[in-house]
């Protein structure tokens, strides 16, 4: 089952994965980025770091990137 973990994810900016990918929202309205891993394991590590808790989510490098478009000019 390669989405189960999609119940879990809390970063807004997940669209999918499979066993050894992530798909999330790209740094334009158009984009998506696959972050490609390894193997499975590694795969999960990331999940676990950076998209399960929502207090994570903003110190993954992706999460910066795709923020930067909401983020307003001062």
């Amino acid at each position: 089952m390669a989405n189960r973990y999609w119940k879990m994810i809390k970063c807004p900016f997940f669209h999918s994965d499979d066993a050894k990918s992530i798909l999330c929202e790209g740094s334009t309205d158009t984009s998506v980025i696959r972050h490609s891993f390894k193997n499975q394991r590694e795969k999960e590590n990331w999940q676990q770091s950076y998209c399960i808790d929502i207090k994570n989510c903003s110190k993954c490098p992706i999460y910066i990137v795709a923020n930067r478009k909401y983020e307003v000019s001062k």
